[in-house]
């Protein structure tokens, strides 16, 4: 997947992948789920991650960003082997997930529901609390400039009051990465982002999405939609059977044969239907 510049035969600095994993396996009993030899993001690019259901897509997320445990393998954020960390450590280090079924808690308000993701916060240690008091009422009220900004961008200020369970399923979408974005990440997953979403804001999605990326974030996402994949990607993986059937661009990867077999399919028919659409048409 990644096109670059080499020291030793791997990439250095700049061109080296952001997120790489080798040998990642989950298995079920005797069922393997995921089994995932080798598997890049280039930083600064958006990552595509497609396949037919039941290809391990949503398993091998798990995995990456600490809400399942593989049973072999090993995966680097930047370089940093973060094999096995738990989810709130992996947000410490820069990687950041939505979910497909959005997770906002829907009795707080959507400010504050932004304000649960800050980083770093000096009041919620005792000692900070008992005696930095002046150091953690200013990085609340940055934090809370911060959340009000998220908000802002994406148009939900107006509600910034209002309790998160008032929300459409759009609006929760934009609510979810307003919050992931309060984390700062410098990867963010997004699964599924546009499943149940209306046309008319899944296009606001994608420019969201895209100025995410123009500000420095590296995106992965989960997506069924060959025509959102097509239109926003710089890299596809394709997954099926648990394993990475092809990696490359969207026109690289949706010509595969392989890819077309097990996912996309054919618009031409084969010898045999035809035959058969035939036979059937002079009886």
């Amino acid at each position: 997947m990644t096109t670059s510049s080499t020291t030793g035969g791997a990439p250095t600095g700049a061109d080296a992948p952001l997120l790489t994993a080798r040998g990642v396996q989950r298995k079920f009993g005797g069922l393997v789920a995921v089994d995932v030899e080798e598997f890049h993001v280039r930083r600064g690019t958006i990552t595509a991650l497609i396949g037919p259901n039941g290809a391990g897509k949503s398993t091998f997320f798990n995995l990456l960003t600490g809400f399942d445990r593989a049973d072999a393998g090993s995966w680097q954020l930047d370089g940093r082997t973060v094999t096995g960390l738990p989810a709130y450590r992996l947000a410490q280090q820069g990687m950041v997930r939505t979910f497909q079924l959005t997770r906002s808690l829907a009795d707080l308000t959507l400010e504050e529901n932004v304000l649960l993701a800050a980083r770093g916060q000096r009041g919620e240690r005792l000692a900070g609390a008992l005696f930095g008091r002046a150091s953690w009422r200013r990085q609340e009220a940055d934090n809370t400039e911060r959340a009000r900004e998220l908000l802002a961008r994406f148009g939900l200020e107006r509600m910034a009051a209002e309790p998160a369970g008032v929300l459409s399923g759009g609006q929760r979408k934009l609510l979810e990465m307003a919050r992931a974005l309060m984390c700062e990440p410098r990867l963010l997953l997004l699964d599924e982002p546009m499943a149940g979403v209306n046309p008319r804001l899944v296009e606001t999605l994608l420019d969201h999405i895209r100025q995410v990326r123009a500000d420095g974030t590296t995106i992965l996402f989960v997506e069924h939609d060959m025509d959102v994949v097509a239109g926003i990607s710089d890299d596809v993986v394709c997954m099926a059977f648990g394993t990475v059937l092809a990696t490359g661009s969207p026109e690289q990867v949706m010509r595969d044969p392989e890819v077309i077999d097990a996912y996309l399919g054919s618009d031409e028919p084969d010898d045999d239907a035809a035959t058969a659409a035939g036979t059937e048409r002079r009886a």
